[in-house]
């Protein structure tokens, strides 16, 4: 859709949408560091729901980085040392 386009109506078997494009963007996904806390306030606030917690295990299995600038066996031993967090 262009600026200040509507789309067709999208419908699904519990609601109905219709979209409006108002503004143009260039794509931009966020590092897991820009979010991470208001994600993880969400999800405490209802942590009853299982995907939520789902969500919110797979965040923290999911925020580490390993340096791979040096040799195969430092590699391996980050990799190990991460997997032991788990």
């Amino acid at each position: 859709l262009q600026k200040n386009q509507i789309s067709k109506p999208i419908i699904t078997s519990e609601v109905c949408f219709v979209l409006k494009v108002v503004e143009e963007k260039p794509p931009y996904i966020p590092e897991l560091k820009e979010v991470k806390e208001k994600v993880e306030e969400a999800l405490e606030e209802s942590s009853n729901d299982p995907n939520k917690q789902q969500l919110f295990l797979t965040m923290v299995k999911a925020d580490f980085s390993i340096d791979n600038s040096s040799n195969l066996e430092d590699l391996e031993r980050n990799i190990d040392n991460i997997l032991g967090k788990l």
